[in-house]
């Protein structure tokens, strides 16, 4: 049986695409929703604890994006969007892990559900250019586009800035 043959993407995809979707991911930490726990955090503890997880995994996905901007093999692109899902995943398990403050539940399980979509955004993105499709990576980045700054919003508002906007890298765009 013949074996097959990768071919290259009929476009350019690898530093403009990737790089820019993962500098959208660092700008938002992935949370989820928090377990019960036995005390609960003053909003400012909970804040610095919340801000450090994400200064941590935006460093890590940050050096993922910068390896991706010299990609130029789809093998490297889909590898580099694997690591910086897994990283964001991973930075969800460590907010998870923190209890919340009184009163703050709902709006931190808002923000983590909409932080959630965009990591599921970003296996669209995975997926397309494992399909090799313009249109479908071109989709999945628009779509990867217009939940960052409402998700960075919504993070900003509950004072968590390095998790939101006041990353460095909430104004990042993606190129396609």
């Amino acid at each position: 049986m013949p074996r097959r043959v990768r071919r290259q993407p009929r476009f350019p995809l690898a530093a403009g695409v990737t790089a820019g979707a993962i500098a959208i991911l660092a700008s938002a930490c992935s949370p989820g929703s928090s377990p019960s726990s036995p005390t609960t955090p003053s909003k400012a503890a909970y804040d610095r604890q919340a801000d450090a997880i994400c200064q941590t995994f935006n460093a890590k996905l940050e050096s993922v994006g910068a390896q991706l901007s010299s990609s130029t093999q789809v093998a490297q692109v889909e590898q580099g969007l694997e690591s910086a899902i897994s990283l964001a995943q991973q930075g969800t398990d460590k907010l998870e892990q923190l209890p919340r403050p009184a009163g703050e539940s709902g709006a931190l399980g808002a923000a983590y559900a909409a932080q959630e979509g965009q990591v599921a955004d970003f296996k669209a993105i995975l997926s397309a250019v494992r399909a090799d499709s313009v249109s479908g990576v071109r989709s999945a980045v628009a779509t990867a586009q217009a939940s960052s700054a409402p998700l960075n919003q919504k993070f900003d508002a509950l004072g968590l800035t390095t998790c939101g906007s006041g990353s460095g890298s909430g104004s990042s765009t993606v190129s396609t």
